[in-house]
């Protein structure tokens, strides 16, 4: 593994222009060369082939549905123009190649499956692209996720024969170990499990675990520890019907953010380091979070076994019993940042019973670890405590709270009746289910304060250190943002808060619902962190509130439809709120004191969990 990856130099990076493409696409793209450059070898999210001619990148897509250009995704319209997906300005096909500047074809909506032919065409164009860059012995490192796009990627592998001939065909034109595919299973489950070990490819073991960067407590660690040493050259034997050349070169992780769940990225990262697995991940959790804490794993006398921090270890043990023993969606599922009709909430992963009151054993055992923290602050004698420390302690008090509040907001959702099912709502029951929504919104916005991890502030200050003192970012077709004469750094605040809020942005005041597409994925990206939920989930719960009040006093049913354009006019405000004024940067308060304060708080909901 050392010797295949020992020469960096063959590795594929970016070019100037390629870095200008980083666009976080689905699938794979390609795109036309502009005066005789290759536009791409590498673009995140795929793989990019250059060709002739713009016809022929047009060609090479059976049904091009999208198209994209650097000021934004646009979809086709007609033979004459594109219209752009976000709502913009129709653009004119490009006549030339010099009129495609930066255009790139996106074949993720391709209507069928091309044949085997045109995947060896398409590599091949690909490839020559790669090594006009990076060289002869260039490395092409393909994301695996579109084996599993049924149109217009390699797979499905439930097509069989036919799979795998698209994707030797695919791999023909490419030395031999020079194309590496990026095993991308949801939970590290093994794609090339799926395949049989048909692939005779090289490949590198992921998992890619989350989308948006959702943060929660979750990832079995128990199936992580094994699958990478379920595959050639780690496995003990080569298994039955794998083909030799289907060798895993490597380990890694492919989520979308890393600033969540180290414990699991940290455990996967070591099989590239070890000769087999974890024998007791319970052993390992325990021993790392004391060197994490700063805690030495003394002996009490000569020959005895290591005294361990007792509260540290029930913490542990506890959470590798509970949150790190499953494997749930990639998403989160609890009802932080969400607010939706409770028919299509996305909490199928509620850790309460169906009561919405009663409390899981997963719950219970998180409930408990999170009182083990506490209780462990006092024997950690550094000061200040160690961050480590002090985000361990702060993550899994948010989860608690954030578990607590996916029954709390199905409540408030069935009180304002959003599903219609009763003609007007209770005002009582609006007011009673809201408030505690509320209120433990607010709760656990104050317990993220503690830890600049869990802080808006440091998110959006990156972000505008990033746009710098230029002044080009203009035309962005939002007149707040168009009024600010181009200042990048309003620009890419404003990027940042579209991303975590609506993903596409609100681009009008006047919009009938937030973002685009039909406010298709807003909320994708949501962070249970302070000042969003403070400055943008407590709002919209309000405003919620308010109109369901409203209805109820007026004596009429929810009303969805204008609920939805106050809160569009809402995500418009908050995404263009930009400026040098951030919000905190740096934690405020104790976060041991407000940790023990807010479970003293909240223990009543939790009183079933007395003796699990």
């Amino acid at each position: 593994m050392d010797a295949f990856f020992a020469d960096g130099s063959s590795w594929g990076a970016p070019s100037p222009v390629e870095e200008e493409l980083e666009l976080l696409l689905p699938a794979c793209v390609w795109s036309s060369p502009i005066k005789n450059t290759y536009l791409a070898g590498y673009v995140a999210g795929g793989h990019s082939i250059s060709f002739p001619t713009l016809k022929e990148a047009q060609d090479a897509c059976l049904n091009m549905t999208y198209v994209m250009t650097c000021n934004g995704v646009v979809s086709r319209n007609n033979g004459t123009s594109f219209e752009l997906r976000a709502g913009l300005k129709p653009i004119p096909v490009p006549a030339s190649d010099d009129e495609a500047s930066y255009l790139v074809t996106n074949w993720n909506a391709c209507a069928k499956l091309p044949p085997a032919d045109i995947w060896k065409n398409r590599s091949a164009a690909a490839y020559s692209a790669v090594t006009r860059a990076d060289g002869p012995t260039a490395r092409w490192v393909y994301q695996g996720y579109a084996l599993v796009i049924g149109s217009g990627g390699l797979g499905p592998y439930t097509d069989g024969a036919k799979a795998l001939e698209r994707l030797h065909s695919f791999t023909e034109p490419i030395p031999e170990g020079q194309f590496i595919l990026l095993d991308m299973s949801a939970h590290g489950q093994g794609m090339f499990k799926d395949w049989k070990g048909k692939w005779a490819l090289p490949f590198i073991w992921t998992a890619l675990h989350t989308y948006g960067g959702a943060i929660s407590i979750k990832g079995n660690l128990t199936e992580i520890n094994r699958i990478p040493f379920d595959a050639p050259p780690l496995a003990p034997t080569t298994p039955s019907g794998y083909d030799p050349k289907t060798q895993a070169v490597g380990v890694g992780y492919t989520p979308e953010g890393l600033d969540q769940n180290p414990t699991y990225y940290e455990l996967l990262q070591e099989a590239a380091f070890k000769a087999e697995p974890e024998a007791n991940i319970t052993d390992w959790l325990v021993k790392r979070a004391h060197r994490r804490y700063g805690l030495h794993l003394a002996s009490s006398s000569k020959g005895a076994a290591a005294q361990r921090n007792p509260d540290v270890t029930a913490a542990w043990v506890a959470l590798g019993a509970s949150g790190y023993a499953v494997d749930e969606g990639v998403s989160d599922a609890t009802g932080v940042g969400q607010m939706a009709p409770h028919s299509k909430l996305k909490v199928d992963t509620s850790r309460f019973e169906k009561d919405l009151h009663t409390p899981e054993r997963i719950t219970c055992l998180e409930w408990d670890a999170w009182g083990s923290l506490n209780a462990a602050a006092p024997a950690i004698t550094a000061q200040p405590l160690p961050e480590p420390f002090v985000y361990d302690l702060v993550n899994t008090a948010r989860e608690v709270l954030a578990q607590l509040s996916t029954p709390m907001l199905v409540n408030f959702s069935i009180a304002i009746d959003f599903d219609g099912k009763t003609k007007v709502g209770s005002p009582s029951r609006i007011n009673a289910t809201g408030d505690l929504f509320v209120e433990l919104l607010t709760d656990l916005d104050r317990l993220l304060a503690t830890d600049g991890a869990f802080m808006l502030g440091p998110w959006l200050a990156r972000a505008r250190k990033l746009g710098g003192n230029a002044t080009d970012c203009v035309d962005t077709r939002v007149a707040k943002l168009d009024a600010g004469n181009g200042r990048c750094d309003d620009y890419m605040e404003w990027n940042a808060r579209a991303q975590l809020t609506t993903w596409y942005p609100t681009l009008t005041v006047d919009q009938p619902m937030p973002g685009q597409q039909g406010g298709r994925d807003h909320d994708y990206a949501r962070k249970q962190w302070s000042g969003l939920i403070s400055g943008h989930d407590i709002p919209r719960a309000k405003l919620y509130r308010q109109q369901a009040l409203s209805d109820a006093q007026a004596g009429t049913a929810f009303d969805y439809v204008a609920v939805t354009q106050k809160y569009a006019r809402m995500s418009y405000e908050w995404q263009t709120d930009v400026g040098p004024n951030v919000g905190p940067v740096a934690p405020v308060e104790d976060p041991v004191e407000v940790s023990v304060a807010l479970r003293k708080k909240w223990a009543p909901y939790f009183s079933a969990c007395d003796g699990v």
